[in-house]
């Protein structure tokens, strides 16, 4: 055992160790940072709370009404914002009806 820990001690006592941890425990820490940080097609952390807050002082079935009715409001808000977008660069994606 006395062996074990001279390996030990000679490994960490080496110049290489401390900046070999000092990198990791930095990247560790970028990584971290990187993976908290909303992207650009998730919400931030705070509109997760005014959801909650929202939906605490209701009960399941008035919560699911109130998902569904913000779901559908947003499915629709989606749907519009697509079909000005399509206006805007000529009508390209729409289906047009020709009348004979």
């Amino acid at each position: 055992m006395s062996l074990f820990f001279a390996e030990l001690r000679k490994i960490w006592g080496g110049r290489v160790f401390p900046v070999l941890l000092a990198i990791l425990a930095s990247a560790n820490l970028l990584l971290l940072w990187m993976g908290t940080r909303p992207t650009a097609k998730q919400p931030p952390a705070s509109a997760y709370r005014a959801v909650g807050v929202e939906l605490s002082d209701k009960t399941m079935e008035e919560k699911r009404a109130y998902l569904h009715d913000k779901y559908t409001e947003i499915e629709s808000l989606v749907k519009i914002g697509q079909y000005y977008r399509e206006q805007a660069y000529g009508g390209y994606g729409l289906t047009q009806y020709r009348q004979d």
